[in-house]
């Protein structure tokens, strides 16, 4: 028999399902026909820091002005209340698009940042409004010995679109073919990640809250190493004895008399599946590196984009809890207004758009209310 809080929980989840859905679906409309890219590149097709700017700036001030017509003057100075509500957000919603936006120009560069990732750029801002929600999902606040408070994303600025190219533009030796991210050129650090501090740190602000680790032990879970990175400790433990053995030059085993060659791997099948895993991380990391070099030797503006880079994280770290929490909303404000000033299309064939609308509302609509009428009846 059902509690009234487990029928209270369930009826939730469901409301949740039904939202996320909606949410997810709609949130792909917008603006997914068109593309950016004409506007913030020059007629041979490279990349305009001035353009970029210009389209930034466009997309700020329709929203600002939006804002300020929303809110009251003050009668002293004329000017509107909203002012120190928008410089507080401006500057870094503005370096979030600058920064997304030039990303987004780079074939390729998200799978070679992060070991063959199958994931497409797309200069819309349906994709934009994707990777904001995906940072900000991992927005998490740590604490200090002193009290202090500091905002951080859990598994490090690099590991997020729009921040990915910091460790290969920074790094003198990516030039060179080598590619060691996680240290010291990274925007993040591997030491000063969220993700690698003790869980006394991580308070229950942000979105990412330490009650959620405690409850889920989510933390065991995702503490696997991120994608792109050397092999687990076992993994590289057991490498580094191979590569000990093979300096002696002394030693040799003949499988043919030791039936435990393979050892400490529980069988013969397991340690040659290691082995081709092994093989294909090497290629893999052949690969990306041979990637980050192409990438650095021919992104144009490394300085600018870095220079971003580390304000954004600056202004991040140092926001109001409440400008990190309508973040995502905000943005997508402000390409609602863009789009809609702009009369651009959510998808900008009609009837797409009215194809989309229909499979939301037609079918589930139609479903719903025969199933509403069912249970009406029953109770008569």
């Amino acid at each position: 028999m059902e509690s009234v809080q487990e029928k209270l929980e369930n009826y939730q989840k469901n409301l949740r399902c039904i939202q996320e859905v909606t949410d997810e679906l709609l949130s792909h409309m917008k603006g997914r026909d068109w593309s950016f890219r004409q506007s913030i590149t020059d007629k041979k097709g490279k990349p305009s820091q001035e353009k970029l700017r210009a389209l930034v700036t466009e997309l700020l001030d329709i929203w600002a002005a939006k804002v300020r017509e929303r809110t009251d003057t003050d009668p002293d100075t004329q000017k509107s209340l909203a002012e120190p509500w928008l410089q507080e957000r401006r500057e870094l919603y503005g370096l979030y698009l600058c920064l997304v936006m030039r990303c987004s120009l780079e074939k390729g560069a998200y799978s070679d940042a992060h070991g063959g990732a199958e994931l497409k750029e797309r200069t819309d801002f349906a994709f934009l409004l994707e990777q904001a929600r995906r940072l900000s999902r991992d927005w998490c606040v740590l604490a200090g010995p002193d009290g202090t408070r500091r905002n951080e994303l859990y598994w490090g600025y690099d590991a997020y679109f729009g921040f990915h190219l910091y460790y290969a533009l920074h790094d003198p030796d990516v030039l060179k073919g080598y590619v060691n991210p996680g240290n010291d050129w990274s925007l993040t650090p591997d030491w000063k990640r969220a993700c690698g501090q003790p869980d006394s740190q991580l308070t229950n602000e942000g979105s990412l809250k330490r009650i959620y680790f405690k409850h889920s032990g989510a933390r065991l879970s995702q503490a696997a190493e991120p994608e792109g990175e050397p092999g687990t400790e076992e993994q590289q433990a057991l490498t580094d004895e191979t590569d000990d053995s093979a300096e002696d030059g002394d030693v040799f085993y003949d499988p043919e008399e030791d039936d435990d060659w393979f050892s400490p791997f529980p069988s013969e099948e397991d340690y040659h599946e290691f082995q081709m895993a092994e093989m294909d991380r090497h290629s893999e990391e052949d690969g990306r590196a041979l990637g980050l070099t192409f990438l650095a030797a021919g992104f144009e503006g490394p300085a600018e984009y870095c220079s971003a880079c580390e304000r954004f994280a600056e202004l991040f770290q140092a926001a109001a809890p409440e400008v990190l929490r309508g973040f995502c909303q905000d943005l997508e404000e402000i390409v609602d207004l863009y789009l809609a000033v702009k009369e651009i299309a959510p998808l900008t064939d009609t009837n797409k758009t009215l194809n989309v609308y229909s499979r939301i509302y037609d079918g589930p609509l139609q479903h719903a209310k025969r199933y509403g009428r069912g249970p009406q009846w029953e109770t008569l």
